[in-house]
């Protein structure tokens, strides 16, 4: 599913995530979760997998006391997938209303984060480095919902951070 050319900053709206959510008989999630590759195009939960970077920002997000919701139900567990080249594919991450509507520092602290383990992926690494990451951003309770992509480079990664806090306004 790689592309050859990144595609820069693009925000899209999708369908209500609580929707999907039942539709993959996943479990609710409110506040901040990590959405796996093809959330919104799957046509059954066997499709969906997590990127490889999944467990490491899943500790981060930890470490930093950010209140994570769990999609798999008791039971069932989500593969992960292994690319290996100078792209960082993070996992989509989802910021519902009961989050940032609550405590919008909570979204500062999870897009630091994230922009920090970015920082330090590529800290060393020569050559044509390329990050690909979404935020999906529930803008009311009837699941009015927000896609913002990134796929560039990681010096650009700011433009992501700020569109999501432009989005949230």
């Amino acid at each position: 599913m790689r592309d050859n050319e990144p595609t820069g900053l693009t925000i899209v709206d999708v369908g209500s995530v609580e929707q999907r959510i039942a539709e993959l008989g996943l479990t609710a999630a409110a506040k901040l979760c990590i959405l796996p590759r093809y959330f919104f195009s799957a046509k059954e939960r066997s499709e969906l997998v997590y990127e490889q970077s999944t467990p490491d920002l899943k500790v981060l997000f930890r470490q930093a006391k950010l209140p994570m919701d769990k999609l798999e139900p008791d039971g069932v567990k989500i593969p992960y997938v292994a690319e290996h080249d100078n792209t960082l594919v993070l996992p989509a991450v989802f910021l519902g209303l009961a989050l940032w509507s609550q405590n919008p520092e909570l979204v500062n602290v999870a897009l630091g984060v994230t922009a920090n383990y970015v920082t330090d992926w590529f800290r060393g690494k020569l050559g044509r480095n390329r990050v690909k990451f979404s935020v999906v951003v529930e803008k009311t309770e009837k699941g009015t919902t927000k896609q913002i992509n990134y796929d560039g480079p990681p010096e650009q990664f700011k433009d992501l951070v700020e569109a999501v806090k432009k989005s949230l306004k």
